[in-house]
């Protein structure tokens, strides 16, 4: 196999905008939970009628469930972030399941009577890689025709690798990290290319095209064509993205609700109150099942993704835009009642206003 005529890859350095935007992220996730915190601390407690005792020394239990939920949020993006560095720092490539094979006895001065090599089936020309960090693949089988038995004692043919590149140009495939080799075998030829994307320096996320050739003159040339697709790997930031998407969905839920119903302001006690009341968590339930779904068929289901800030973007606001429209419409549907008053085991019911008839006015 011939390597010596292989272009220069020409890819641009990796760019490090997602780690930077999922590092701002964070730390703006930060300062306004820290934020909340404080301010949840040092707002007075009411008093009740009679109570000289005051706060002091007495713990501000009822924000205590938001602002638990709130750090383990927290911990959860920065959990996120960190394993992701983590797995970007320890990803080693594998060589061994993809790896140059040279062609030996390959002649300078093309023989009279070249054999002639015709696909014996389609050839699977699409590989997606989609999120995948692994070795495919692509098998070609190709029928000969060697009248002049050019290759009677012929174990392998040359093969050309060329260069895989974005449909805009402005990217490309390592090309290292892609070999070929045709095998004969029982009269026929089998060209295997590996794509080995276990190396972080494979390509960055995009749609490639490509051509690998069978340039050996002992036979007619042949070109195949591959398409390579790849999305952004590393799921960790993705994920933390879409959780960070949740708190700022679920207070723009908060607040249209009051455009339902009335409330007595924007308070961590009334936000922990209408979280666990059964109409918020059937509406936060529906919110979060939807955002899934547009989550799953954006980035997880899909062929290429990030390609540049924009696709963390639009990730962005369409599972927002699918939690607050579930969420919405379930909110807007009703409320929790209140509880009917219970005296001695009887309910008590409010009779309703007596009408007075005009004779009863007259008289």
């Amino acid at each position: 196999m011939s390597y010596a005529a292989r272009p220069p890859s020409g890819r641009k350095a990796g760019k490090p905008w997602r780690t930077g935007l999922v590092y701002v992220l964070a730390l703006a996730i930060a300062w306004v939970s820290r934020l909340i915190l404080s301010r949840s601390r040092t707002q007075p407690r009411p008093q009740p009628p009679g109570d000289i005792t005051g706060d002091a020394g007495r713990p501000r239990k009822k924000t205590r469930l938001i602002r638990a939920a709130a750090v383990v949020w927290i911990v959860v993006i920065v959990t996120l972030v960190i394993w992701g560095r983590i797995a970007q720092a320890s990803a080693t490539p594998n060589r061994t399941d993809c790896e140059p094979k040279p062609v030996p006895g390959v002649p300078v001065v093309i023989p009279q009577g070249q054999a002639e090599l015709k696909p014996r089936t389609e050839a699977v020309t699409i590989v997606p890689f989609s999120l995948n960090r692994t070795v495919q693949h692509r098998h070609v089988e190709y029928d000969v025709t060697d009248r002049n038995k050019i290759l009677a004692n012929v174990s392998g043919l040359d093969v050309f690798v060329g260069q895989f590149s974005s449909s805009d140009n402005s990217v490309q495939l390592n090309a290292k990290d892609i070999n070929a080799v045709a095998t004969l075998k029982d009269g026929r030829v089998l060209l295997d290319v590996c794509f080995n994307r276990t190396d972080p320096d494979f390509g960055a996320p995009a749609s490639y095209l490509g051509t690998v050739s069978i340039v050996d003159p002992r036979v007619t040339r042949t070109d195949v064509t591959f398409n390579v697709t790849l999305s952004y790997p590393w799921w960790q930031f993705v994920f933390a993205l879409f959780l960070a998407m949740l708190v700022p969905a679920m207070l723009y839920v908060w607040f249209l609700r009051g455009s339902f119903q009335s409330h007595e302001g924007l308070t961590l006690d009334l936000l922990q109150k209408w979280l666990f009341s059964r109409t918020a968590l059937m509406a936060l339930g529906s919110g979060f099942a939807a955002a899934v779904s547009v989550f799953s068929a954006i980035y997880a289901k899909t062929q290429v993704w990030g390609t540049d800030w924009t696709s963390a973007t639009a990730l962005f606001g369409a599972t927002f835009s699918a939690f607050v429209a579930a969420a919405t419409a379930v909110t807007a549907a009703g409320s929790d009642r209140s509880a009917p008053d219970v005296t001695n085991g009887t309910k008590q019911v409010t009779a309703p206003a007596r009408t007075t008839s005009r004779s009863e006015s007259a008289s």
